[in-house]
């Protein structure tokens, strides 16, 4: 799915990385309740099997965007930032990514609901651990002001393109990923984020026609 189409590229990253650190958090809150619990009803089940496999796929997507596009194009205009401990941390949130998708995969098989969560918690809570950290070096090192002192608009502009579009094509099913985006950020962030998606994208699918396949997520989302 794409992400916003805003002039600057630290802008970018902070919004992206909202939803995904909200997203973290939910799901590791969530997995230790359910874990304690179990579910309500299938269409709780539902929700949060695709709200986790939106979390899989969204972290995915973001971190293969800046890995094969993003630190590429960054390297040559801010050579100083900590490109590969950054990217090694990418490969270890990868590893958990795919620990996180065998455990979805077993609710989806029904598995014993409880020992499933069990065995996700520890993925999602490595990953909690790895993840804040990681991204605070990131904000720093690639801060608007950064950004805006070594690459023009038009180079931001084009490289911001590229990415949705890369986005796009690695983010799917869009009918769920899209709104997983949208609504782990709050009002004032999904009014940018919006602005970077086409008009029929967030005023007719997103809350019509799609309205009943994401609709078992509203729990876990913000309104």
């Amino acid at each position: 799915m794409p992400e916003p189409v805003k002039p600057n590229i630290g802008d970018n990253l902070v919004i992206i990385h909202k939803v995904i650190s909200r997203a973290i958090e939910v799901s590791k809150e969530d997995i230790l309740s359910f874990g304690m619990t179990e579910f309500l009803d299938d269409s709780i089940k539902e929700g949060f099997t695709n709200y986790l496999q939106c979390l899989v796929t969204v972290l995915r997507a973001h971190h293969l965007s800046e890995d094969e596009l993003i630190f590429p194009f960054l390297q040559e205009k801010l050579p100083d930032a900590p490109y590969k401990p950054l990217t090694i941390q990418h490969q270890a949130a990868e590893k958990l990514l795919g620990q996180l998708e065998s455990g979805i995969q077993s609710l989806l098989d029904g598995g014993s609901t409880k020992a499933v969560f069990i065995g996700l918690s520890q993925p999602i809570t490595k990953l909690s651990t790895l993840w804040f950290p990681h991204i605070k070096v990131e904000e720093r090192s690639f801060s608007a002001d950064n950004i805006h002192q070594a690459i023009n608009r038009e180079e931001q502009q084009s490289l911001l393109k590229a990415v949705a579009e890369f986005s796009q094509q690695h983010s799917k099913p869009e009918f769920l990923v899209i709104p997983f985006v949208l609504f782990n950020l709050p009002a004032e962030l999904q009014e940018v984020m919006s602005k970077g998606m086409p008009p029929m994208l967030v005023q007719q699918l997103v809350p019509i026609d799609w309205k009943d396949k994401w609709g078992s997520m509203k729990p876990f989302l913000l309104d």
